[in-house]
């Protein structure tokens, strides 16, 4: 994905994505990781990984990210807020480049 972007989603299904470089960062030591074919359901996040990408929902709202672009799932694409985000407790949050 170029530019660098990653994406949040929060415990009230708000997706945010952020796009360059200043988004991503180094994952902490505890980041699990999510194997083709794997699901996890994390409180109410509800994530699922395939060879397409990775989706991401809360109550029917989220995000599929993948190596080509981060698409909305059952949020138009105007609600996504673009801009820069800082996580808390209540997010998870994904990052892709190539």
């Amino acid at each position: 994905m170029s530019p660098a972007q990653s994406v949040t989603l929060s415990s009230s299904g708000s997706v945010k994505v952020c796009v360059g470089d200043a988004c991503l960062g180094p994952p902490s030591e505890a980041t699990p990781t999510l194997a083709y074919g794997d699901t996890v359901a994390l409180g109410v996040f509800h994530c699922s990984s395939a060879a397409a990408g990775v989706s991401c929902t809360v109550s029917g709202r989220g995000f599929t990210i993948s190596r080509a672009a981060i698409a909305p799932i059952g949020t138009p694409l105007a609600e996504l807020n673009a801009g820069s985000y800082h996580g808390t407790v209540d997010s998870i949050g994904l990052t892709g480049s190539d």
